[in-house]
């Protein structure tokens, strides 16, 4: 608003004095320059105020799901990592951006899970979701979790993020388990 307004004063008096009209009344310019930069000061205050709520909006959403959420650069370079998928695993966020995500915390220690990350994000580079079950670490132990990954593209189509999610399964996965041996159980017996 400074600005503008001190430009609006600036061009005021040069278009006078380049006209050659005196100055008479000086206050005048002064004040035209004042309430311009004012509006522009008040519109740019506006839209700043809009686009700081609607980042908060969608901090929050993606900081209060249920599920793991990160975005990754093409590359497989986390880059962003929701606060669920940290607590998970009792990290910071520097302790995993920055990192490929098959090195990741959550993946290293399974040499399968990696390979099924690394696909899937060779899978994403190429504009295919990727969908599968693999196993990571958490603080508290291990988890199976339903892990996506899908490409986001631009206005032109290139792939400029990978959104990566996980769902934990592990209890729905142990209910199965127990479930299959059950009916076992009773075909053999029946």
């Amino acid at each position: 608003g400074a600005v503008a307004g001190g430009t609006l004063i600036g061009l005021t008096f040069l278009i006078r004095v380049s006209e050659g009209r005196t100055l008479a009344e000086p206050i005048f310019p002064l004040l035209v320059g004042m309430n311009g930069g004012a509006l522009v000061a008040t519109i740019g205050g506006y839209y700043a105020a809009q686009s700081m709520s609607t980042a908060r909006k969608f901090e929050e959403i993606f900081d209060n799901t249920y599920q793991f959420t990160g975005l990754l650069t093409p590359d497989g370079t986390l880059i962003e990592v929701n606060d669920t998928a940290l607590s998970f695993g009792g990290l910071e966020r520097e302790d995993v951006v920055g990192k490929k995500l098959w090195n990741s915390y959550w993946v290293d220690p399974y040499e399968e899970s990696q390979e099924v990350v690394e696909q899937a994000v060779t899978n994403a580079q190429k504009g295919e979701l990727f969908k599968e079950q693999i196993r990571i670490r958490g603080e508290t132990g291990s988890a199976i979790i339903d892990f996506s990954v899908r490409p986001m593209r631009n206005e032109t189509g290139g792939i400029t993020r990978l959104i990566v999610e996980g769902r934990d399964i592990t209890t729905i996965q142990r209910q199965q388990e127990h479930l299959t041996v059950l009916h076992r159980y009773l075909r053999h017996n029946l």
